[in-house]
């Protein structure tokens, strides 16, 4: 008799010890699993950041001489198409805007080489763009394209580089006379526009090198 009790001890001994490293293998295998599926969670989260942090923006068109020619589109920098211009030897004649789902908005022709058909005159006879009127009256939630606020910076990304270059155009000289009494360099005049592009250390940066440039110039012509 006192043996079956001492057996049943054991069985019941064992069979405690059983359920705790049943337990404790259910518990490490839901760690791991805990685990596995954080990290996977946090690749998926690199992931998104990394593709929200991509500029996809683009500009696909054909050269002739040196010049734009026929269509040209502009994609943003989440890849999206944001319009496309009509050019004939360098001169922008008609723009097309879409929306987010690729839909045509908006569309307009240039006459006789004149200024862009989104021109607006206030007051005092300043030009400004009907689209940045609008959207900084919060009349629409939308800025005018990125290829537009940076003029008369012209973009134009290539296979091994992107070339960053000033326009010069005859509508533009008011604004450049001005510039120039004023002591405003163009990218200062443009910084809403290249923060806006590259982020604001980017022009922190040339802002920097601006200031460098013409400290050392001054020194040398001092010299």
């Amino acid at each position: 008799m006192v043996k079956i009790r001492k057996l049943a001890s054991i069985e019941k001994g064992l069979e405690e010890i059983t359920r705790i490293l049943t337990e404790e293998e259910i518990k490490k295998a839901a760690e791991q699993e805990a685990l596995l599926l954080a990290e996977q969670l946090m690749k998926e989260a690199e992931a998104a950041k990394n593709l929200f942090e991509q500029d996809l923006s683009k500009e696909v068109g054909d050269l002739k001489n040196g010049k734009r020619d026929g269509k040209w589109i502009f994609y943003d920098k989440k890849g999206i198409k944001e319009k496309e211009v009509l050019y004939d030897k360098g001169e922008d004649l008609n723009y097309s805007f879409f929306d987010e789902k690729g839909t045509k908005k908006r569309e307009g022709k240039l006459v006789d080489g004149k200024e862009c058909v989104f021109v607006i005159f206030d007051k005092n006879n300043i030009a400004k763009c009907s689209i940045e009127s609008a959207y900084r009256k919060k009349k629409i939630n939308f800025n005018k394209p990125i290829s537009c606020h940076l003029y008369p910076v012209r973009v134009v990304k290539y296979d091994s580089f992107t070339a960053v270059n000033v326009d010069s155009w005859h509508v533009c000289k008011p604004a450049c006379e001005c510039g120039i009494e004023l002591n405003v360099p163009v990218f200062k005049f443009l910084k809403d526009a290249i923060v806006r592009s590259w982020g604001l250390d980017f022009f922190i940066q040339l802002d920097s090198v601006y200031d460098e440039f013409f400290n050392e110039k001054n020194q040398n012509n001092i010299l």
